[in-house]
């Protein structure tokens, strides 16, 4: 029987973050008749799954997939990106996602791998293959909507070259295999670009991902979570109703989307290239995963916990679950997790009661790169862990070095008792 923690809710206001942020989006019902009807959960009809348009995008930004290519888009700009991306891809998928295969082999177990929750994720679908690679679930929970794949439907020649060029920048922190943290800015701003333009670039990323990981789309829907957590996929008609309204940022700061609301949280389903399955999903939500906003009330909140118990992962993640700000994450995670990898930006040690939670430490930690104030204590736990375990080499960076440019890696599992 697992021994479960018993973190409280605390409610705390937040003042305004950087969050690497992520978007779910769903699709609707429509039947023979015509009629678009109100559907929870299930699959719906193809009017409402856009994986015509999401083949496209595959083809076009993870230079994979068969679809052909319009003539109003420039088949020598989608081949200089291309030539200019793909070498980085297989360098990724040869390298890095080999070398953490055979590390990860050795502390995962089957019935770790089921559902995976990241939050702070931004667009990358990429990492959470590469470190759940049998994974059946993904979730993605970061600022950034996902944006309007019909788009790809009026794409242009300047609307490529310029989509692709912003792609191939976010793609040069997510896929290097340098040890380096200054990326994390230049990161950030490029996800906010994903806000505005005829490239839905968040979605984009997460077909790279496919096409390093071998995968391919099956269908592409848009979704919205009830009150009580269940997912609403979009019927057609209310994608119409609403596509005129603009979204808002979910952080003050943030970039304003161009597109409607209704495009915020996308499910897409995938499957090995060329084979009949087995189908996978990854669900991206649009959420503020502060305290005032991510809470045991809010609809997200809610859909997570119906998973019941999960595996997680979080990386470069700005020491958000550090602060007192982001309480109802951090507690959430405690509740539910049976197991999560990270880099330092994970769950601090001064959070998790050694009774409960084991840590393993990968690589070296001598401290973070940027210590603020309310770090300090956090960081010197951290430090103690790895100085008091032996050292288990990591090839390559998970998210953020040390101080000292260390790759590093953390494992937290829940300690059972039979």
């Amino acid at each position: 029987m697992q021994i479960r923690s018993g973190t409280g809710r605390i409610n705390q206001f937040v003042h305004s973050m950087l969050i690497i942020s992520t978007v779910m989006m769903v699709a609707g019902c429509v039947p023979g008749n015509g009629v678009t009807v109100r559907a929870t959960g299930g699959i719906d009809p193809a009017d409402t799954d856009f994986i015509k348009e999401a083949r496209l995008l595959f083809r076009i930004a993870a230079c994979a997939g068969m679809e052909p290519v319009p003539e109003r888009i420039s088949t020598e700009i989608i081949n200089q990106h291309c030539a200019e991306l793909e070498p980085a891809m297989k360098k990724y998928a040869g390298e890095y996602v080999d070398s953490m295969k055979t590390l990860l082999a050795g502390y995962l177990s089957a019935k770790l791998l089921t559902t995976v929750i990241y939050p702070f994720g931004g667009g990358d679908l990429l990492s959470a293959l590469t470190t759940y690679p049998d994974a059946t679930e993904f979730y993605t929970l970061s600022l950034e909507l996902a944006g309007d794949i019909r788009r790809m439907d009026v794409l242009d020649d300047e609307q490529a070259y310029t989509g692709l060029k912003s792609l191939r920048d976010m793609c040069e922190n997510l896929i290097s295999l340098r040890n380096s943290p200054t990326g994390t800015v230049n990161t950030n701003e490029t996800l906010k670009a994903t806000q505005r333009g005829n490239f839905p670039g968040l979605i984009a990323l997460a077909f790279i991902a496919l096409a390093i990981h071998g995968q391919e789309p099956v269908s592409l829907r848009y979704f919205e979570l009830e009150e009580n957590g269940n997912i609403h996929y979009l019927g057609a008609d209310e994608i119409a109703a609403r596509q005129g309204t603009l979204a808002t940022p979910l952080l003050k700061e943030w970039t304003s989307p161009d597109f409607s609301a209704v495009f915020s949280n996308y499910e897409l389903r995938f499957k090995p290239r060329g084979e009949a399955g087995p189908i996978r999903i990854h669900r991206h939500i649009a959420v503020n995963l502060a305290n005032p906003y991510f809470d045991p009330d809010s609809p997200v909140y809610r859909h997570l916990k119906k998973k019941g118990s999960v595996a997680a992962m979080t990386k470069g993640a700005l020491y958000l679950l550090w602060r007192d700000g982001f309480t109802n994450i951090r507690n959430y995670l405690i509740d539910q997790i049976d197991f999560m990898i990270s880099d330092s930006t994970g769950l601090s040690p001064l959070h998790l009661p050694p009774s409960l939670f084991h840590y393993t430490a990968i690589g070296r930690f001598e401290g973070l790169f940027d210590v603020q104030d309310p770090f300090i204590p956090h960081n010197a736990a951290l430090i103690e862990v790895f100085k008091h375990q032996p050292y288990r080499p990591l090839p390559y960076r998970y998210g953020y070095p040390d101080k000292a440019n260390n790759p590093h890696m953390i494992f937290v599992q829940r300690r059972t008792s039979e």
